[in-house]
């Protein structure tokens, strides 16, 4: 009975400090651009139990067990310093900092020293080839981590889909025929991504 009483007062305080994690993801992602994330697991966006599961999956696949004090204290952290806009794996500052020995903040700083003050530059258009189910998986990957790409440093927006035709095997691209294949590429985007429209170019 002691061993359940124990167990049921550990997930309270881990279900706390989750709690506590909330606001502070959200808020680097809204007044920051900063999308941050545990190993490759995207962190914004989900609930109390979603950010416990994320911990626990890290560990499950290999990854050093990732104390929740740990992650929240580097959120609470990366919150004052104000970094620009980027893409930040907590485990690997976790991970980067106990390796260290440095002071938390001071060692953020340094590993984060690029996305101090930096903006995002002219986005990036995206073009899907086909919009099947590989297209509408890689649609929401890419709208779910919107910011900075590792390799450009500029923000990823999708623009455009390519679609083929029931009369043709030739594909139609959704810039090049706004008024037929755009209107398909939007409608199955917002069904599909629960998003309202993506931006279509007109040129080709």
């Amino acid at each position: 009975m002691e061993h359940v009483v124990t167990h049921h007062d550990d997930w309270q305080i881990n279900e706390e400090l989750a709690e506590r994690m909330i606001p502070l993801i959200g808020g680097l992602n809204r007044e920051r651009d900063v999308v941050t994330s545990l190993h490759g697991h995207r962190l914004l966006g989900l609930s109390t139990t979603g950010i416990l599961e994320v911990h626990e999956r890290v560990a499950q696949l290999g990854h050093r067990h990732l104390a929740l004090t740990d992650t929240l204290a580097v959120l609470e952290a990366l919150h004052e310093i104000g970094p620009g806009a980027s893409s930040l794996d907590v485990a690997r500052l976790v991970e980067g900092h106990a390796a260290s020995g440095k002071d938390l903040t001071a060692y953020l700083r340094d590993e984060i020293a690029p996305a101090l003050g930096a903006e995002l530059s002219e986005p990036v258009d995206i073009v899907l080839y086909g919009f099947g189910r590989i297209g509408r998986l890689l649609a929401r990957i890419i709208i779910a981590h919107k910011g900075v790409a590792a390799d450009c440093g500029c923000e990823r927006s999708s623009c455009a889909a390519v679609l083929r035709t029931t009369s043709s095997n030739a594909p139609r691209c959704c810039c090049a025929t706004p008024c037929t294949v755009a209107s398909r590429a939007r409608s199955t985007w917002t069904s599909r991504t629960h998003r309202s429209s993506p931006t279509a170019s007109a040129s080709r």
